[in-house]
């Protein structure tokens, strides 16, 4: 062991060196610092993830598309297609080259190829001063004609978007012979038809007021035949040949409803 001179000797020159000594049992004591291990606390949120949809979710989504899509077409058509009737009497009427039973003939130029009510929606108006009773001959006449057509033809108020218009109006003889230079007398109604390259799109009805006051109160049916028959050429037809049939050129006792008549009105319903 190191005497207390050494002892002073190496303090003073500032060198400590503490050798190995066996007097302290052995070699130093070391010690091993713990190893300390540290883990990241797990975080508190997630990056957020977007929620499966369930299949039933789906197919109804599918579902409602496709009932949206028949909507939507089925408006469409409704609109395109007129809405049909039966029109009776006419299988066993022959027709001629022009489309028409024997003897008819279309109105003008109108159906020179083939000039029909344009698809569409047929709607009538009645516009002016109508004298008693005057109404009703027409709903009358235009149920009559519709039902030997094949095509509904509603008031002008019930449908949105007509694509065919007919007006009626009562006016006064000395007018109704202005409207057209063909007018004699004897003349009671006249139809104006317009078309395009599509078929016929409107067409305007004059009726002699004086006329239809006397006739509508003494003879109504006669009355409403004479609306057919101006009817009959707003939708591009002209004369018949037939005599006493509604589309013959003049009016009488025996006027009526011929299945020529209807095959022929039935003619000039739209192809759709």
């Amino acid at each position: 062991m190191a005497s207390p001179e050494e002892i002073a000797r190496r303090a003073a020159s500032d060198t400590w060196l503490a050798p190995y000594d066996d007097s302290f049992g052995g070699p130093p004591t070391t010690f091993a610092a713990p190893s300390a291990t540290f883990s990241a606390p797990a975080p508190a949120w997630t990056t957020p993830t977007r929620p499966r949809r369930k299949t039933g979710v789906k197919l109804v989504g599918i579902v409602a598309c496709f009932i949206l899509a028949v909507g939507v077409v089925n408006i469409v058509w409704d609109w395109i297609t007129p809405e049909r009737l039966a029109v009776p009497g006419v299988e066993n009427v022959q027709l001629a080259a022009n489309g028409l039973p024997e003897g008819y003939e279309w109105a003008g130029d109108l159906q020179a190829g083939g000039d029909k009510l344009i698809c569409g929606p047929v709607t009538w108006e009645l516009t002016g001063d109508t004298p008693s009773g005057g109404r009703t001959a027409v709903e009358e006449a235009v149920e009559l004609a519709g039902a030997m057509t094949g095509v509904t033809i509603k008031p002008v108020e019930d449908v949105k978007v007509p694509a065919v218009e007919i007006t009626f109006e009562y006016v006064s003889s000395r007018e109704l012979r202005d409207a057209s230079d063909g007018a004699t007398p004897d003349t009671v109604g006249m139809a104006m038809t317009y078309h395009t390259s599509f078929g016929i799109t409107s067409s305007e009805i004059l009726l002699d007021e004086p006329f239809f006051e006397d006739t509508l109160s003494s003879d109504r049916d006669e009355a409403v035949l004479v609306i057919v028959h101006e009817i009959g050429h707003a939708f591009g037809l002209g004369h018949s040949d037939l005599k006493d049939s509604v589309m013959y050129p003049t009016l009488s006792d025996s006027t009526r409803v011929f299945p020529e008549d209807v095959a022929a009105f039935s003619a000039v319903a739209p192809d759709c």
